[in-house]
């Protein structure tokens, strides 16, 4: 970290408390936001947020807005703290800062004892959320349409002769190898879109280091730009592929089908018990959690095509990769008779 950079972090942690710092350190790593900093003061410590320039500020606000919400209903989520002058975010040097209340703990490292209590503890979250529902229209709403749909994907087979270019010869290599797959999963939510349900509040991004662990429990769900409107059967779909998919790799489980099945079943019982689904959401868990896999993919289409933004292609191969997976993580889900 530069020294500018500290400096600029020292001065937005004045704006919100008197105490000294004792110490200002940038938060780096695989999939770990590089704008978070941990402060820590006299007494305790803090996640300060560096907002990126491309934020709406706006939204950011409403974001922090509904996890404060969350975090006075009981919700296991980092408190929003307010300036000394009251304002949730503060300009140092022309940049946006937002100040958390620090979670100790350790990300979800697919520990099977870690499973089932992140199950309870996303149904649980998403409960909440649905309660929390009179902030609906402060928050975006995530699209899922099969014109949309069929649109990014027309245009990216249209190019295939210029794929090297847009893509380049790996990212190329790599569509041709998994279009099938592809192919399969736009045609297979074609007819789905209209059946994804209601939408809610939701944490839309339960990736494994977004949650906290203090053992075998959830201390807290992090990462407040995720809060989005999106059908909730589909956020809890995206969040026990995931979350399972992480199990599977710490296990090594890449040959054994029948235990990743029952890891997925265990995961999504645990978390219907928190958070009931009708049986028909059930039984399409595993297209509702393509559904949000492949609205992934179509951004990165859409960001290469019109944007020539290819920040973002390296990860096609872990989106297609999981396509192929989902099945495997539903397989025991998706025959089980539930109760409704």
């Amino acid at each position: 970290m530069s020294e500018s950079t500290a400096a600029a972090a020292r001065g937005a942690f004045s704006r919100y408390s008197t105490q000294c710092v004792a110490a200002v350190r940038q938060v780096v790593g695989n999939e770990v936001n590089s704008n978070n900093f941990l402060v820590e003061s006299e007494s305790k410590r803090f996640l300060l947020k560096r907002l990126s320039a491309a934020k709406d500020l706006g939204l950011a606000v409403r974001q922090l807005e509904f996890q404060r919400q969350l975090a006075t209903a009981g919700e296991a989520v980092p408190q929003t703290i307010e300036s000394r002058e009251g304002e949730i975010l503060v300009d140092e040097t022309g940049v946006r800062w937002c100040l958390l209340e620090f979670v100790d703990g350790e990300y979800f490292s697919g520990r099977r004892s870690q499973l089932e209590p992140a199950g309870r503890a996303v149904g649980r979250l998403l409960r909440v959320c649905g309660r929390a529902a009179e902030n609906d229209s402060a928050l975006p709403a995530l699209i899922y349409t099969a014109e949309e749909s069929e649109r990014l994907f027309g245009e990216v087979a249209a190019s295939r002769g210029s794929w090297e270019h847009l893509f380049d010869r790996e990212g190329a290599a790599l569509l041709a190898d998994g279009w099938d797959t592809l192919a399969e999963t736009q045609a297979a939510l074609a007819g789905c879109y209209e059946y994804l349900g209601g939408v809610q509040p939701c944490h839309i991004d339960l990736h494994p280091h977004n949650l906290l662990f203090g053992g075998d429990r959830v201390m807290a769900f992090v990462d407040f730009d995720s809060y989005a409107l999106q059908p909730a059967a589909v956020a809890l779909a995206f969040a026990a592929f995931k979350l399972v998919r992480q199990y599977a790799a710490c296990c090594e489980l890449a040959n054994d089908p029948d235990t990743v099945a029952d890891a997925g079943r265990a995961f999504v019982e645990t978390s219907v018990e928190q958070f009931p689904l009708l049986a028909d959401e059930l039984q399409r868990l595993p297209l509702l959690a393509k559904a949000e896999v492949f609205r992934r993919v179509l951004i990165i289409f859409r960001l290469t095509l019109s944007e020539g933004d290819t920040s973002w292609n390296h990860v096609l191969s872990m989106h297609i990769a999981g396509l192929r997976e989902i099945d495997v993580i539903f397989r025991d889900v998706s025959g089980t008779v539930w109760r409704t």
